[in-house]
């Protein structure tokens, strides 16, 4: 279930969130079992030509893989405006990995921007998610 949060609808300007399965683990189809927990913050803003004019612009946001138990894998991380030193897209790996990890589960590694698409894909084609559709490619690049 996707449940879109906000304050107040579409309202341009104002910041929402795209929250699956109400902020609990989805569960994975496939072999190795995986969750994945994700949040995406954004906000309605005007088109910059007359093809389009309103547009969402993604602000923020935290996608975690973790395992069927709920050991976080790998998380990628965007989270420029909450006062963070770190303003720059980043990843952290988790102990899911299975690896001693050391400090590395605290650093934050840079990234460029994770679409929650893109991590969808990846799931899908190099960790061998099942996907719920055959369409899926077609259904991620729209």
């Amino acid at each position: 279930m996707w449940v879109v949060v906000g304050t107040n609808g579409y309202s341009p300007g104002q910041t929402h969130a795209l929250v699956p399965n109400l902020g609990h683990p989805v569960k994975m189809r496939g072999s190795i079992g995986l969750n994945l927990v994700t949040r995406t913050w954004y906000r309605v803003v005007r088109g910059e030509d007359d093809r389009s004019l309103w547009k969402v612009a993604v602000i923020a946001y935290s996608h975690r893989l973790e395992t069927a138990d709920e050991k976080e894998i790998v998380s990628y991380h965007w989270h420029p405006g909450e006062g963070s030193k770190v303003v720059h897209p980043h990843m952290h790996l988790g102990a899911g990995i299975g690896a001693d990890l050391g400090m590395l589960d605290k650093t934050h590694i840079p990234t460029g921007e994770i679409r929650l698409e893109e991590l969808i894909h990846f799931t899908i084609h190099e960790l061998e998610a099942e996907p719920q559709r055959e369409d899926w490619p077609e259904i991620l690049s729209e």
